[in-house]
């Protein structure tokens, strides 16, 4: 049996992709146009996809799983369910992903098992929840703890982009500034200087050089920018480059604060909703370290895994980490104590929540006064190196 990823239209004249398994091209033609599409591409696939080649927006996951639920909770089978999600979803990789998960679900596989395919598009909680709702019999309730899930730990992720996006355009402007000065102010003033003849000191002629420089050989720092970003990109996917730069990120001046809270808030949500559905706490604590987001935490908190597979405290567990605050460990304790611990993670799961918008806070308000003095402080070195020999020759005229 061969793969054939196929494109198609229906009766409505909307573009359908998915994969089919055949014996030969012509079953697999025959296969689709049976039920009734219009077939607009054929093509064979000699080695299976792999997981790697799935982005889907986490709105889109979301708005699957909510129309999934409803179609479920109406009763609808899961199977149909599927396959009318798949006529319908407008993301034509979330849609190829349906057409395996249809055809893997036809043989007999359970849902759960046919996502755990595609970890780039359902996250370990997501699956680990619908495993619960298959034992259990109840999808449609734990589908709807998978969409509470997913809401917030999008909010969160959006706060941190919304963060993250203020130093990155301090970072472009105060690039722009500076590019801006040397290639159109310090060139005309340059010309000036030329004309008059006059003795250079050095700061002025250091910024001369400067601009002359890159202006000439603007092109090798292009080059250079760019053989970097590469560098950086193949060393970033490997696994000891992914875990040296997520150590870094933890570390970064200010936006660290926002990354280090963030990812905690993520695991403590995830924890919460895997606790709730009633997954023994070993396996809550697994499958929560990968909504981290972050390899190195990922790294550290699996230091708690054995101490809690031993019959360890959680609290305790999670305090040999290093990576919860005081606060956070002694709030687990308690809701330990009291058989409350659910209760517990929803509260610091909100106070995490809370805390990210101080560190966003902190961040925004730092980052105010530093844009003014490194913009500023580009601006004066410019402007004196210019006026400095002006006001030394008017000096001159004077006497």
């Amino acid at each position: 049996m061969g793969q054939f990823l196929y494109k198609v239209k229906d009766k409505n004249g909307n573009s359908l992709t998915g994969f089919v398994e055949a014996a030969s091209k012509r079953e697999a033609v025959n296969s689709i146009a049976a039920e009734g599409y219009f077939i607009l591409e054929m093509t064979p696939v000699n080695k299976r996809k792999t997981v790697l080649i799935y982005h889907v927006p986490v709105d889109s996951v979301i708005r699957f799983t909510q129309k999934l639920h409803a179609m479920l909770k109406a009763g609808v089978a899961i199977l149909s369910s599927l396959k009318i999600l798949w006529e319908q979803t407008e993301d034509k990789q979330l849609q190829m992903i349906l057409s395996e998960v249809i055809t893997d679900l036809g043989r007999g596989m359970l849902f759960s098992m046919s996502l755990k395919k595609y970890p780039s598009v359902f996250p370990p909680t997501y699956i680990n929840l619908i495993e619960v709702g298959e034992r259990g019999g109840d999808l449609v309730g734990v589908l709807q703890r998978v969409i509470d899930h997913l809401a917030q730990e999008r909010d969160v992720v959006q706060k941190v982009k919304r963060a993250l996006v203020y130093p990155a355009i301090v970072l472009v402007v105060t690039v722009l500034v500076i590019v801006v000065m040397l290639t159109l102010v310090v060139p005309v003033f340059r010309n000036v200087f030329e004309k008059l003849n006059i003795d250079l000191p050095p700061i002025t002629q250091m910024l001369l050089d400067l601009s002359a420089g890159f202006l000439r050989y603007w092109w090798v720092g292009l080059i250079l920018a760019v053989v970097g970003f590469l560098l950086i990109g193949r060393y970033r996917s490997t696994h000891e480059g992914r875990m040296k730069i997520d150590f870094l990120k933890t570390r970064l001046p200010l936006a660290g604060g926002v990354i280090r809270v963030s990812a905690l808030a993520r695991f403590i949500h995830s924890l919460r909703a895997l606790v709730a559905s009633g997954i023994n706490i070993n396996d809550a604590l697994i499958g929560a370290e990968r909504s981290f987001g972050n390899l190195y935490l990922e790294r550290k908190m699996k230091v708690a895994n054995p101490l809690i597979a031993k019959g360890g405290r959680i609290s305790d567990s999670l305090k040999e980490t290093s990576l919860f605050p005081l606060f956070v460990i002694q709030m687990i304790s308690i809701g330990e104590n009291s058989g409350m611990l659910i209760e517990m993670l929803k509260i610091l799961g909100d106070f995490l929540d809370e805390e990210i918008d101080y560190e966003i806070h902190k961040l925004t308000t730092a980052l105010g006064p530093t844009v003014v003095v490194i913009v500023g402080g580009v601006v004066l070195f410019v402007l004196a190196s210019i006026y400095f020999p002006i006001f030394t020759l008017w000096s001159t005229f004077g006497k």
